[in-house]
């Protein structure tokens, strides 16, 4: 019968959902609809798929079929909320969650989705209330902005030994940034600032910047305060950009990201316990879930890409593209190189002898890295295993080595049994990582602006 032909698609459909392979799974559900047009259940799980795949519209398409044939599938809400969400239509999406919630009261999609719904506005309120204060010439400076911090290392600082020392450094930190005029509003490539020509919108994001200007952020992220950098691009494009444990994003890709402008936007953060980022109080979440929070509430790019430097960094990227099917190549930059141990950089000549290691004698590195065992290198030495699975099958993966890295066998051979391909590209006669970065980023995402990559279709 139909309906039993019906249900096998739909089986199928289901099982390469769970393999996160949309495509399929949206041809499978395809074949169900065309069975038995009349089921629910067959248009709410194919927007849950298009949902995962990053068409929104289609998504809302199919979970206002799904309630037009039976008012009372729950998880017809649910989708349509999230497809709203997705598309910021956030006073519809907060209507449909609120509309099912009438159906099932202990749904937990509808209840769930109006909590990101309070999170996107709180955000949005918190940022508008920034921006407004930035405006007006208020802010509190540096005591406010490093909020409970401060009690935090004066309780360390009375247990003395180190601690006194690291507090001097800390300091330090600051004041070079502001003698240097790091912290200062400059036009300068190399200094990420906020000058009179950015213009902000309700959210409090730069709505716009002059071409290649570096301007610098602040969100709430796990109670705490994330910084990043930000470079507006010309396209629909995003590229996330996560620098080596110990180091920061003004040092490892200040330089890079105006040379991108024209390809893509570019989100360069201060990892938690780094830069200008503070530390939550059990540290650095190993899986990146801080990214969600930067993520949350800004319009879901088309097209996604991610830079990872180091392994603490590559594995964030890689939790972070599990989750996001719409992350179409990643760039990992030597990622069997972990990061220091908190405890062997705790004097001058260790920090030193790390960043002779990295192949940099950037001051600011230096600071970074004695900020970062203050701050949170004692307690971000979580596991750092590399997890391929779940990876979006037509993601593209590109590992770059400098001439002394070594190559991880293991990582590249976990890739193949997952059937991606990974390029892998070695550096040799001193070919600065910059320069091919910046090539690459804007071969791979520059093509499909011009439209000359090809996709394949459903």
């Amino acid at each position: 019968m139909a309906s039993e032909e019906a249900e096998e698609h739909k089986q199928k459909g289901n099982e390469a959902f769970k393999a996160k392979d949309w495509d399929d799974a949206i041809k499978y559900y395809n074949k169900a609809i065309a069975l038995d047009p009349n089921n629910a259940a067959y248009y709410s799980n194919r927007a849950g798929a298009w949902t995962s795949k990053g068409n929104h519209e289609s998504a809302l398409s199919d979970a206002n079929k799904c309630l037009s044939q039976d008012s009372q599938f729950v998880k017809g809400y649910s989708r349509k909320g999230k497809a709203l969400f997705d598309l910021q239509r956030w006073d519809e999406a907060e209507a449909a969650y609120k509309e099912g919630l009438q159906v099932d009261a202990n749904n937990d999609g509808c209840k769930n989705g109006l909590k990101d719904i309070q999170t996107a506005k709180d955000r949005i309120r918190a940022a508008t209330s920034r921006s407004r204060a930035a405006s007006s010439g208020g802010g509190g400076g540096l005591g406010s902005s490093l909020g409970g911090f401060v009690p935090k290392l004066v309780n360390r600082f009375k247990k003395g030994g180190r601690m006194q020392m690291y507090l001097v450094m800390l300091v330090g930190y600051f004041a070079f940034k502001t003698f240097t005029g790091r912290n200062n509003r400059s036009t300068t490539s190399d200094s990420p600032s906020t000058p009179d020509s950015i213009e902000f919108d309700d959210e409090g994001e730069a709505a716009s910047a002059p071409t290649g200007q570096l301007v610098r952020q602040f969100t709430e992220a796990r109670g705490s305060w994330l910084s990043y950098l930000q470079v507006m691009g010309k396209s629909d494009a995003t590229l996330i950009m996560l620098h080596r444990t110990s180091l920061s994003a003004e040092v490892e890709f200040a330089s890079v990201m105006p040379q991108l402008a024209s390809i893509v936007r570019v989100l360069a953060p201060d990892r938690p316990c780094h830069g200008y980022s503070l530390c939550p109080t059990d540290g650095e979440p190993s899986n990146g879930s801080y990214l969600n929070n930067l993520l949350v509430g800004r319009p879901s790019p088309k097209r996604f890409g991610l830079v990872a430097s180091g392994r603490e960094a590559a594995k964030q990227a890689l939790t972070l593209a599990q989750r996001r099917p719409e992350v179409q190549q990643i760039w990992l930059i030597a990622p069997n190189v972990a990061g220091p141990e908190a405890a062997k950089i705790s004097t001058v000549e260790e920090v030193r002898g790390w960043l002779k290691d990295q192949r940099t004698d950037n001051p600011i590195a230096a600071i970074d890295s004695l900020r970062w065992a203050v701050l949170g290198g004692a307690t971000s030495r979580a596991s750092a295993d590399l997890s391929i699975a779940g990876l979006p099958k037509s993601c593209k993966v590109t590992v770059l080595y400098g001439e002394q890295d070594t190559e991880d066998e293991e990582l590249i051979q976990a890739f193949e049994r997952e059937g991606i391909t990974a390029n892998v590209r070695n550096l040799g006669g001193g070919e600065p990582m910059t320069d091919v970065l910046v090539e690459e980023v804007q071969q791979a995402m520059g093509e499909a602006d011009t439209g000359s990559t090809s996709h394949e279709e459903e």
